[in-house]
């Protein structure tokens, strides 16, 4: 029962939150290929910060392709209509819904302006399933109080980055929740000897 325990707390909506924050998974980057389409994990030329005020723009593809003199070309197709249009890297841009701010990483070099780019701000609950799905964390040995986490992902980098992560954040929450645990008792043991003061005090009064 204790190790179920852990294998619910791992798997939830607390560690989730965490994996977010600190891997930033809302924004998943991708080049387009001959044939198909790479994640660009942690190696995007490109970086996308964002304030959406339109919901139903989260999971929608934003195409980018890089232009000379450090501009670029932004579109997205929703509702059947096309939205964008020619912008300067590293400014604001505002759309019906959306602002983005896209700037340049170290991994930008003149070979992604013949590339075909588009990315995705995916919302909490997207990101919670895909999580949820993709991770799988088992009881292998009740006696040892071994648990076994392991993640699936096309990227390999990825996974094992989410794997790492769930670690540190995993005992992190673990060492707060017995903080937290600590205080409680030790402010429920407090209540409790102020209680027996008052009532030692109210039986010598008696007395």
């Amino acid at each position: 029962n204790k190790l179920a325990g852990e294998v619910e707390l791992i798997k939830s909506g607390i560690i989730y939150r965490r994996l977010r924050d600190s891997l930033e998974l809302n924004v998943n980057y991708y080049v387009q290929g001959t044939v198909l389409e790479t994640e660009l994990y942690l190696i995007s030329p490109f970086q996308v910060k964002y304030t959406i005020t339109d919901p139903s723009l989260y999971n929608r593809k934003f195409n980018v392709n890089f232009l000379e003199n450090k501009r670029l070309k932004v579109s997205s197709v929703g509702q059947g209509r096309t939205t964008g249009g020619e912008y300067e890297v590293g400014k604001p841009i505002k759309l019906p819904g959306i602002e983005l701010l896209i700037t340049t990483t170290p991994n930008f070099t003149a070979e992604a302006y013949d590339l075909d780019y588009h990315f995705t701000i995916e919302d909490e609950a997207t990101v919670n399933n895909y999580l949820d799905r993709n991770l799988a964390v088992e009881i292998v040995n009740p006696e040892a109080n071994t648990i076994q986490i392991a993640f699936t992902d096309y990227n390999s980098v990825k996974a094992q980055h989410i794997v790492d992560k769930i670690d540190t954040v995993y005992l992190q929450e673990k060492l707060a929740r017995k903080q937290e645990a600590t205080v409680q008792t030790l402010n429920f043991l407090d209540q409790q000897l102020e209680e027996n003061r008052r009532n030692l005090q109210v039986a010598e009064e008696i007395g």
